[in-house]
């Protein structure tokens, strides 16, 4: 995104943010300012900021009335909102790296826990034929 579209992406917001969130008609919005800058960048600004959650469409497929949700009120600049998303994405990755090492860690003692749980499933069935031999008397040593 160019520096010109970043201004007219902090400008539509502000344009929102003045007009108290109410539902604007783009005519309205669009015509904030007369510039060339402004007119030759606007929709794919607009386009931007529906992307990233800043202002929604309002009458679905015609695009003509839009309104900023909740997300557009903490909205500072747009340089901010790309700080914020790399940050997010910095600890999305580190949160995946811990997940990574953990997994890693479980895979080297599967194969221990494998052979102690065969271990002990052989001691439970010679346990168990030890009581079957005992209870048919089979056993010399019953009681």
């Amino acid at each position: 995104m160019t520096t010109e579209q970043k201004i007219v992406a902090d400008n539509i917001v502000t344009f929102f943010k003045d007009a108290n969130g109410v539902r604007q008609h783009i005519s309205n919005i669009s015509t904030m300012g007369d510039t060339a800058m402004i007119k030759n960048n606007f929709v794919y600004a607009l386009n931007i900021l529906e992307e990233k959650n800043i202002v929604k469409c309002a009458d679905g497929h015609n695009r003509q009335i839009f309104y900023l949700l909740p997300d557009g009120w903490d909205y500072t600049s747009f340089d901010d909102l790309l700080k914020k998303e790399k940050a997010s994405k910095e600890k999305k990755s580190w949160k995946e790296e811990i997940d990574l090492s953990n997994a890693e860690s479980v895979y080297k003692t599967y194969g221990m826990t494998r052979f102690i749980t065969w271990v002990t499933f052989a001691i439970a069935v010679i346990l168990a034929l030890l009581k079957l031999a005992e209870a048919l008397k089979l056993w010399p040593y019953h009681k």
